[in-house]
């Protein structure tokens, strides 16, 4: 039996003007998938193409563009948190225990680098819940329960039994 020679595809050649569109379109900020939609090439042949030009981004940055130019579907506080760690990890390092991410700007979509600081927990419940300047028992509400309360508060007298005299007490025998 005869062996069939292996059949190659063949590679298809782009036009320089499809490379200099990818280069600029990265430039602008746009992931290599989202370089795909534009360019008649697939991501993972972008990605190949950007990475042998020297021109490929740190991991996270895609997260920190992706937040900024396009937040994320969920906004539940969890999901934000959660995202905003992650984007911590990937571009500066670990996070220390005790310690949490602080959003500047208080958006917590908004997971940029200059936006983030890490503070210890103490430190950040402070930030977000400081301490009232009014003693508890001048505050206002207080103030007026407690005039309230006074004024339905009914003091019982409280009545002490007499005493009974040993002279008073009648004979146990009569």
């Amino acid at each position: 039996m005869i062996a069939k020679p292996a059949v190659r595809k063949r590679r298809r050649v782009y036009p320089p003007e499809v490379f200099n569109e990818i280069v600029r379109l990265y430039n602008q900020g746009l992931s290599s998938r989202e370089v795909a939609k534009v360019v008649p090439m697939s991501a993972s042949n972008i990605a190949a193409y950007l990475k042998r030009v020297g021109l490929s981004r740190p991991r996270g940055y895609a997260l920190t563009l992706r937040s900024v130019r396009n937040p994320f579907e969920s906004t539940h506080w969890r999901t934000l948190r959660c995202r905003a760690r992650k984007v911590w990890k990937r571009l500066v390092g670990p996070i220390p225990d005790g310690y949490h991410i602080h959003h500047l700007d208080g958006n917590p979509a908004n997971n940029s680098l200059d936006n983030l600081q890490m503070l210890s927990a103490s430190d950040h419940a402070k930030l977000h819940h400081p301490a009232n300047p009014i003693p508890r028992g001048r505050r206002a509400a207080r103030v007026r329960y407690q005039k309230e309360y006074m004024k339905t508060y009914v003091r019982k007298r409280r009545v002490v039994p007499a005493v009974p005299s040993l002279h008073s007490q009648p004979a146990l025998g009569a």
